[in-house]
C-alpha cells in the first residue's frame, strides 16, 4: 500500500513551497507578471520568401484591463528538438481586457535552414 500523499496544504506545512510541485500551485499576481494571463491561442507559420518566417497569431487575454507592447518570442528547433534559434518582436497592438486579437503575417526575421518546428510564447506585456 502506497504512504499518505502530501496535499499542497501539508507542504505549505511542512514548508516545502520552494520544492518542485508544491511551489508549482503559487498563483501568479496579475499586476506584478499580466504576461501569465495572456497567451497565444493559435498559431501557424511559414517561410514568407527564401529564409523569413511570418507568424499568424491569435492572442487572448485573461486580465481585467487592456495591455499593449505585447513581446512575442519564437523558438525554431530542428527535427530532432535541438534549438536553433530564437527571434523577439513586440507588437505595438491594444489587447482589451479579456479580449482577442488575431495578428496576420507578423514578420520574425531569418529562419535557419534546418528548422522543422517552431513555438512561440508571450514574455511581456504593458497595461495599456
Amino acid at each position: 500500500m502506497p504512504g499518505p500523499r502530501m496535499t499542497f496544504a501539508c507542504a505549505a506545512a511542512a514548508g516545502l513551497l520552494w520544492s518542485g510541485i508544491a511551489f508549482a500551485f503559487a498563483a501568479p499576481d496579475r499586476i506584478e507578471h499580466p504576461e501569465h494571463f495572456v497567451r497565444i491561442a493559435a498559431f501557424t507559420w511559414s517561410k514568407a520568401r527564401i529564409e523569413d518566417m511570418e507568424a499568424d497569431l491569435t492572442i487572448a487575454s485573461a486580465l481585467p484591463f487592456a495591455v499593449d507592447e505585447l513581446e512575442v518570442v519564437c523558438t525554431h528547433y530542428a527535427r530532432s528538438g535541438v534549438a536553433l534559434a530564437s527571434a523577439r518582436r513586440t507588437i505595438h497592438t491594444l489587447l482589451p481586457a479579456h479580449g482577442r486579437i488575431d495578428v496576420q503575417k507578423l514578420d520574425m526575421g531569418l529562419i535557419h535552414a534546418q528548422t522543422a518546428s517552431s513555438s512561440c510564447r508571450i514574455v511581456s506585456v504593458s497595461p495599456a
